[in-house]
């Protein structure tokens, strides 16, 4: 029996040498006496390789996965990230971002991010309630890009254009009437200037039975006067055709289209120059509400916001000329007819 033995133990180390094979460097027998042929070195089980996860050699039943080829990715997969915003910019959070059955939801932040994508061309779609859904954009990865950062913008539905039609307005919004500041008497009023906590107003005021211009500043929350200036010199105040009131570099810009007075915020006269009429203002922004306020008729403002544009009366006012914006996100419009500053609220 165990010259048997030896006999095929002969002939297996012939075949394996004939086939070119080289057993391994353990050549003792295990204890039933079998010989483990082709048995992977102890190396490879040193490194923690375990052989029945390497497969096949063979490349004959398909070929390895290659991230330049059409429609495959490479092991790990492409990577799809970016931001969702309204078309102001602000972001939008709980946006669904989907990727045939890959889906997520945006963050506060309106961010998101889709890992493991298989597929070198994508079609994205992005959707929120109250918002005109985003379908089928195409994405692009190579072996070279396989991370895409996109920002998605989302128009409010009904408003194809991110903010030129008018929607429903909205039975809570509209403005509120605050005040009604007239800190002089003026017989008339042609433009006004707003920075912060302070607007300035330039209209005629009865003063010694002459019709001059001035420049009147009073607090933009209260109303309260601060100061009356532009009197360079008796009977010097600027004439009754200055009609354009601005704002630049800290100074207060008069102009009757010809000539130009410019004025410290203290009230001094800084220069007397040439220059061109700057009309008043009729758009503010809000930057921090992001909404848009323009004025429209002299009765009526228009009021932009990320999911609406719509156009509400102005309590009281008859003929605005000028708008502004206070610190505290109060709209003040210059009334021509009531020759006052209109303080008022918007609750979109």
């Amino acid at each position: 029996m165990a010259a048997k033995r030896v006999y095929s133990f002969a002939i297996a180390m012939f075949c394996l040498t004939a086939c070119g094979t080289t057993p391994s460097t353990s050549t003792a027998l295990p204890g039933d006496g079998t010989v483990p042929i082709a048995t992977p070195s102890t190396d490879m089980y040193a490194t923690g390789v375990d052989p029945a996860s390497l497969g096949s050699t063979s490349t004959t039943s398909g070929a390895a996965l290659d991230p330049t080829a059409t429609g495959t990715a490479a092991t790990a997969g492409y990577t799809l990230k970016g931001i969702v915003t309204d078309q102001l910019g602000a972001p939008l959070s709980g946006a669904k971002v989907s990727i045939g059955a890959q889906t997520t939801l945006s963050s506060a932040q309106g961010t998101f991010q889709i890992d493991k994508i298989m597929d070198s061309q994508i079609a994205v779609t992005v959707s929120l309630d109250g918002y005109q859904s985003v379908s089928n954009f195409t994405v692009n990865f190579s072996a070279t890009s396989t991370v895409a950062d996109k920002e998605f913008k989302l128009a409010a539905s009904g408003n194809t254009t991110g903010g030129n039609t008018s929607s429903p307005t909205p039975s809570s919004a509209g403005f509120t009437l605050n005040a009604t500041f007239s800190p002089k008497t003026f017989t008339s009023v042609s433009a006004m200037a707003v920075d912060g906590d302070t607007a300035y107003v330039l209209g005629v005021v009865d003063n010694l039975l002459i019709d001059r211009n001035s420049v009147c500043e009073i607090n933009a929350r209260t109303g309260e006067e601060i100061a009356t200036f532009s009197k360079t010199g008796f009977l010097s105040w600027l004439p009754k055709t200055a009609d354009s009131l601005a704002l630049a570099n800290g100074q207060v810009n008069v102009s009757d289209g010809k000539t130009t007075w410019v004025f410290a915020t203290t009230g001094s006269l800084v220069q007397k120059t040439t220059g061109v009429r700057k009309p008043n203002p009729t758009t503010v922004t809000d930057t921090a509400r992001k909404i848009v306020y323009t004025l429209k008729g002299g009765t009526k403002c228009e009021a932009r916001t990320a999911s609406a544009v719509t156009t509400f009366d102005l309590p009281d006012a008859q003929s605005s000329k000028a708008i502004g914006l206070g610190s505290d996100g109060d709209v003040l419009v210059l009334d021509a007819t009531r020759k006052a500053v209109m303080q008022y609220s918007f609750t979109p």
